[in-house]
């Protein structure tokens, strides 16, 4: 998983942090609030971990995950 930022100033897309699951992955997607990432791994029973980032030195670090029985195949944060 690669984190990219854009410099609308320069018009450049830098990589800013980056994660190696080493699964196929379903989906990524962002928190209304843009500090979380939820993302959907197909590993046969479905896993969904959930990192948090850190914009003052571009990092990403894993809170928690949750297992589900059956293949995960979309991903949706609640407001």
């Amino acid at each position: 998983v690669n984190v990219y930022q854009f410099n609308r100033v320069n018009n450049t897309v830098s990589r800013v942090a980056f994660i190696s699951l080493g699964v196929q992955l379903r989906k990524i997607v962002w928190s209304p609030d843009g500090n979380y990432l939820a993302i959907g791994v197909f590993t046969g029973p479905g896993l969904l971990p959930i990192y948090k980032f850190d914009r003052s030195n571009n990092s990403l670090t894993f809170v928690a995950s949750i297992s589900a029985t059956n293949n995960i195949r979309d991903v949706a944060w609640s407001p």
